[in-house]
């Protein structure tokens, strides 16, 4: 193996860890965003169920669904409350495993390019 062979394998390598270690740091500031965004919605939920737990059971409670209002009862909009708080706590354990994974993975890719700079020097 001759030594610009050696350089070509060893540049094309590097540029491949470089592009793993892009992609993993976009992906890791995407899921803080989804983060913050399920985070904001916990918070209207808990809002929302607050004050519908301060009202009358036999008022009338409406819900938007696109351009149309459906009727709904308190009972069902607090149980409704709590199934999106619910599926928005679970979304955020699932980003934070995600998250987990990717730092792991982008601290191995930095190693290899690291190690990949120590062996071109020598």
């Amino acid at each position: 193996m001759t030594t610009e062979d050696f350089d070509g394998q060893l540049r094309k390598a590097f540029q491949d860890l470089q592009m793993q270690m892009i992609d993993t740091k976009e992906k890791l500031h995407q899921g803080d965003s989804t983060k913050h965004a399920m985070k904001q919605n916990i918070r209207i939920a808990e809002l929302v169920k607050e004050h519908l737990s301060t009202m009358n059971e036999d008022r009338p409670v409406y819900r938007s669904v696109g351009r149309v209002f459906l009727l709904e009862t308190v009972e069902s909009e607090i149980k409704r409350q709590d199934e999106d708080i619910r599926v928005c706590t679970e979304r955020i354990a699932t980003l934070d495993r995600q998250k987990d994974y990717l730092q792991k993975s982008l601290a191995e890719a930095e190693k290899n390019l690291r190690e990949m700079v120590q062996l071109r020097r020598s």
